[in-house]
């Protein structure tokens, strides 16, 4: 199961990757999206492991913009929700659905 977490926040190329994204995911994060209860057992299961999997999946910064600012595991601290709290993503104004390039000015 944990492979399968692991191809979802890679992005692997495969056809249930992708559908994974459209149909699934949608435009959520991973990390912190909701578990409905009419879902699958499979996707039920695969998202209550990610507690014991985020700390192993890194994120490197480059030229994707698909990393949470927020949720993903990007900087040294970890997630910076995690981290500071949401009362510090009030502060700032930045949304809960921010990415890391939105920071980025070019």
């Amino acid at each position: 199961m944990a492979k399968h977490l692991w191809a979802i926040c890679s992005h692997q190329k495969s056809l249930w990757i992708k559908w994974s994204y459209l149909y699934t995911i949608k435009n959520q994060c991973l990390w912190s999206m909701n578990i409905p209860s009419s879902w699958s057992w499979t996707w039920r299961k695969l998202l209550q492991l990610r507690p014991k999997v985020r700390s192993l999946v890194r994120y490197i910064i480059g030229d994707r913009s698909s990393t949470y600012l927020w949720h993903d595991n990007w900087h040294h601290a970890g997630p910076l929700l995690d981290y500071f709290g949401h009362h510090f993503q009030l502060v700032f104004g930045i949304p809960m659905g921010a990415k890391v390039s939105c920071l980025i000015y070019r």
